[in-house]
């Protein structure tokens, strides 16, 4: 059948999403087209349309884990929409303490349902190194530093994010007042870390340890690891007035 120029009603074979809705129609139980069709949904950034089809696709499926993830996945992106949405409206208006505390009340609600998820995800797959990482950094975002740093210490095997759990597992010793065990992980983080590829990684690698050299004592080293910070961003935070201060010093 063939539409007039303007019409809205797509024919077969015009609009992708269309010829799928109308094969789910057909058969409202077929999870695979439900899941084509979510799929669809999800390019088009259509997040409540996906969600609501695969919530279909897991009842037809009898509850499969691989489509309950991707339902899982679907859900972190509205929730972490929802906190952009929050944190703009109190952007427009900074004095609304109403819109603060949304903004702050459904980013720990996205933060206790990824750890919720990547917890389970963790379990069910314990050789996945990225699974940890990613579970880790959110650890740390709740200030759990020994929770942290166990999961840390296996992503580190990981090529893709070795560089990364070195500083992180620096971080999450530094802040446990391990700070010797901090410097060593930073130190072993420096040759995975380029700034050509990880820009903001290296400069934060480097000015982490010049923080931490401060408050070890050695000024020397404290000087060198700001310099390289500076060498690839002058301005960044506060490296020059902690440089001149031990130079002045």
């Amino acid at each position: 059948m063939l539409f007039r120029s303007g019409d809205k009603t797509s024919g077969p074979g015009q609009d992708p999403i269309a010829d799928m809705e109308r094969a789910v129609r057909k058969d409202p139980t077929n999870k695979d087209n439900l899941l084509k069709l979510a799929d669809l949904y999800r390019r088009e950034a259509r997040l409540e349309d996906a969600e609501a089809s695969l919530q279909k696709a897991l009842e037809a499926s009898g509850g499969n884990i691989n489509i309950r993830e991707v339902l899982e996945d679907v859900q972190l992106e509205l929730m972490a929409k929802a906190v952009t949405i929050a944190k703009e409206q109190f952007r427009a208006t900074p004095t609304d303490e109403v819109k603060k505390q949304r903004a702050v009340a459904l980013a720990a609600e996205l933060l206790n349902r990824e750890v919720e998820i990547f917890s389970a995800r963790t379990e069910r797959y314990p050789q996945d190194m990225r699974l940890k990482f990613e579970l880790a950094s959110r650890f740390m975002k709740q200030q759990k530093w020994q929770t942290a740093i166990p999961l840390l210490q296996q992503s580190r095997s990981d090529p893709r994010v070795k560089g990364e759990s070195l500083v992180n597992l620096g971080k999450c010793f530094a802040y446990d007042k391990k700070a010797q065990l901090a410097r060593r992980q930073f130190e072993a983080a420096i040759p995975e870390i380029h700034h050509d590829s990880q820009p903001d990684l290296y400069k934060d690698l480097f000015y982490s340890l010049g923080r931490l050299c401060e408050e070890l004592q050695d000024k020397q080293a404290a000087e060198e690891y700001y310099q390289k910070v500076l060498e690839v961003d002058y301005a960044y935070r506060d490296a020059v007035k902690r440089l001149d201060a031990l130079q002045g010093a």
